[in-house]
């Protein structure tokens, strides 16, 4: 049989009705005998079916709706020794075994980084401090983090066994296979347990179900990470502006109510507009002769609350989280992925340096994460933060004995827009948050879109 894609001669026929890829088999028709076979339309490249990546966004419960919610708290601190790592432990009332979070800290400290985080029990984080100086660091106290945290119907889990991670170049960057990681998406990864000397400093997706992490060593000998350890990862695109409708949580400071009257009390609660409407207001416990009769946005930034007494002395309300919902005008996108070119300085050895870089989409209060896109040895990123409108401040730890500087290159970045609603700095145990809902189907929308473009069935994407 002749090669027909060979012949140069071809032959235009004209006819009455298209051509119908059917013979009205009645077990119907295929394109392609298996799924190696390469399948293209108007004129795009062949490529083999994308049935891998998109059963796994299916899988991953990606239809139902998903949560995600921006926790604001004063972490508990502890000395860090010199050249190791540490985990300590805060209450993050609200998190729940399962969920994967990620953090920012509020201020860089020279020789300090942030080299993991876990959900390690119900209402607990756990945050890993990686500590390259020759002396001990205790982290701020008065710091208030940022911790973003993905509802447990978002997340996937895969058993991992890396190899040993050297201590010269001082880590290593590792890929394993995890069903669900997609192109196009952020990925964050939280290991299940901490070992001291040990921490994750980068994860990203390198292709379909395929992700790399960069494991940092701080220590004088190789460390071999747990094997067949279930780690927990969060793959998220762009999410829709699809949900006006926000919870927060915030602590009010205490008041005294005179007896038989009503007292007004304003609080800042980081982010909330002039516009917004406030729906409801829940105070957690019970007091006896004091209730609440209203509460309305006072200002850009501030609650109002009425309490009214109706006890025949002061009373003076509880230090507590109180609830509230949030209607807003026009929805916005609670998780943005981009990417920027950026061009890092020179990082001195043995040390951590915080260097700046404008992304004009980051506004001031709110939270964004990074994705290195390639593995420099002994260079690790052990912190990122918003320092000011349209700033991101990275923080890159040199684990070797000569400077290095980053190669220039295009980050993956991932800006989360809730503003707010501002750490307790009172006494008390109490935690702030901000959540909202996003749509489910956004992930498997953008699969779909993906799948179509690359066949050539869906142009301009």
């Amino acid at each position: 049989m002749p090669n027909i894609a060979s012949n140069p001669s071809a032959t235009t026929v004209a006819f009455t009705a298209p051509r119908q890829l059917s013979d009205q088999n009645s077990q119907g028709s295929e394109l392609g005998a298996s799924a190696t076979d390469l399948i293209s339309f108007y004129g795009a490249t062949p490529v083999a079916q994308q049935s891998a990546g998109m059963n796994a966004v299916f899988n991953t419960a990606s239809l139902d709706n998903g949560t995600l919610t921006k926790y604001q708290v004063t972490a508990s601190v502890a000395s860090v020794a010199a050249t190791t790592t540490l985990e300590t432990t805060s209450t993050v009332t609200g998190l729940s075994v399962g969920e994967v979070i990620a953090v920012n800290k509020p201020a860089a400290q020279a020789g300090l980084g942030i080299a993991g985080y876990r959900v390690s029990a119900a209402n607990t984080m756990g945050i890993n401090y990686t500590n390259i100086s020759s002396g001990a660091i205790t982290p701020t106290s008065t710091d208030a983090y940022d911790v973003i945290s993905v509802s447990l119907n978002y997340v996937t889990s895969a058993a991992l066994t890396p190899a040993a991670v050297p201590a010269t170049p001082a880590g290593s960057e590792q890929i394993f296979s995890v069903p669900g990681a997609a192109l196009g998406t952020f990925p964050i990864v939280n290991k299940p347990t901490n070992q001291a000397g040990l921490g994750i400093t980068n994860v990203r997706v390198t292709a379909q179900d395929q992700v790399a992490i960069t494991f940092l060593n701080n220590s004088s000998g190789a460390i071999t990470p747990t094997a067949a350890e279930s780690y927990s990862f969060a793959f998220l695109p762009t999410l829709q502006n699809s949900d006006r409708m926000l919870a927060y949580k915030f602590t009010p400071v205490t008041t005294s109510v005179l007896a038989t009257t009503t007292t007004d009390q304003t609080t800042a609660v980081v982010g909330l507009l002039a516009d917004d409407i406030i729906g409801g207001v829940s105070k957690p416990s019970y007091q006896a002769g004091i209730g609440i009769s209203g509460y309305r946005v006072s200002a850009a930034g501030q609650i109002g609350i009425t309490y009214i007494s109706q006890s025949s002395g002061a009373v003076t309300t509880t230090l507590e989280s109180y609830g509230i919902t949030v209607a807003r005008r026009i929805a916005k996108s609670p998780f943005v992925v981009t990417s920027q070119a950026l061009v890092p300085v020179s990082v001195a050895a043995g040390t951590t340096a915080e260097q700046t870089f404008t992304v004009n989409l980051l506004n001031a209060s709110t939270s964004v994460l990074v994705s290195k896109p390639s593995f420099t040895p002994g260079l690790h990123v052990v912190g990122a933060r918003v320092s000011a409108a349209s700033t991101l401040a990275i923080t890159y730890q040199n684990s070797q004995t000569t400077a290095v500087i980053p190669p220039a290159e295009t980050y993956v970045i991932a800006a989360v827009p809730l503003q707010g609603p501002g750490a307790v700095t009172t006494a008390g145990s109490t935690t702030n948050s901000i959540a909202v809902g996003f749509n489910g189907g956004d992930a498997s929308n953008n699969a779909i879109i993906k799948a179509l473009n690359t066949l050539g069935l869906y142009n301009n994407v």
